[in-house]
């Protein structure tokens, strides 16, 4: 079993907007990563944004993201990164905190031909944000 790690910091533009009786988040942005795998060092600017979606404009929702770096953002041993994931969320106080639960999935594609999965599989927390 290989030793994966990552870090990565990120800035995201947001939106909101009200649907009906919907409410609907949304944001483009990017994130830099760097991650020891495989004993190789990648690192990447991703690009991409993420979605939520409160249904009836309650305290439940669901959302989703994905972040792309493709070869031109991407360096030292690596060629591709990518990181998706979709999640639920219950929102304790409005724009303010929330509770999750959701999977993600964080994938370096390598210079030597290697695709590795840096990190997979559920994660929970609790989101703040001001």
């Amino acid at each position: 079993d290989e030793d994966n790690w990552a870090a990565s910091m990120g800035l995201l533009a947001l939106g909101e907007k009200q649907t009906g009786s919907s409410r609907v988040e949304g944001g483009l942005g990017g994130k830099l990563y760097y991650a020891d795998v495989a004993d190789q060092d990648v690192l990447a600017l991703g690009l991409g944004g993420q979605f939520r979606i409160f249904p009836g404009n309650g305290p439940i929702g669901l959302g989703g993201y994905l972040y792309y770096a493709p070869d031109v953002v991407t360096g030292r041993d690596g060629e591709h990164f990518w990181e998706a994931g979709g999640r639920a969320e219950f929102e304790m106080v409005r724009d303010t905190a929330s509770l999750y639960v959701g999977y993600r999935k964080m994938q370096a594609d390598l210079d030597n031909g290697r695709d590795v999965t840096v990190d997979s599989g559920w994660h929970a927390g609790v989101k703040i944000s001001f």
